[in-house]
């Protein structure tokens, strides 16, 4: 068992914040997977192993530099 405390100083958020603490009625377990047969899972055990083509991403230094180039930042 879980207790959580809210102070919440409007009576009218108090709805609100009913909402959130309650369950969900109709939720949906995310761990749940549709049924799939075993030539879609090879299938899709054979796309994982194959891997992708890192060459067509290009230099990632070449990226960094770009991206993370020296900024003004606020305050200094």
């Amino acid at each position: 068992m879980t207790r959580l405390v809210l102070d919440i100083p409007n009576a009218r958020d108090l709805g609100g914040a009913a909402a959130i603490a309650a369950p969900p009625q109709d939720s949906v377990c995310p761990l749940e997977t549709p049924e799939i047969s075993p030539a879609e899972h090879a299938a899709a055990i054979q796309v994982i192993e194959q891997g992708c083509n890192m060459t067509a991403f290009g230099d990632p230094v070449d990226y960094q530099r770009s991206v993370r180039e020296d900024r003004i930042l606020p305050y200094r």
